[in-house]
């Protein structure tokens, strides 16, 4: 039987600790950080839609997301966060299924 395991907590609790644990055990893992930053990169429809919303100026020269720009917007604006995770909540969470989805494929 599969079973799906989300590890939450505040800064410092031991996260990555337990994460390494499950990973010397051969359990498949996934961070959702990463995935975050997997759906706006360069070529990603979420990148896309944020710059549509917030303006091309939050694009890098090199195409990738200004990090630092898009935080001083929505942390200033909470209806600006709103859109922000209308935007990437999605992508975020399909690509999780996705992923989970070819955990549990024979």
């Amino acid at each position: 039987m599969s079973r799906v395991i989300g590890l939450t907590g505040g800064v410092a609790s031991g996260k990555s600790h337990v994460l390494h644990l499950f990973q010397a055990l051969g359990v498949p893992t996934i961070e959702a950080d990463d995935v975050g930053r997997a759906v706006v990169a360069p070529g990603q429809p979420a990148l896309t839609e944020i710059a549509d919303t917030f303006g091309a100026h939050l694009l890098l020269a090199d195409g990738n997301l200004d990090r630092r720009a898009l935080r001083a917007v929505v942390f200033a604006d909470a209806s600006a966060l709103k859109r922000l995770e209308a935007i990437t909540h999605p992508h975020i969470f399909a690509m999780l299924r996705q992923w989970l989805a070819a955990q549990t494929a024979p």
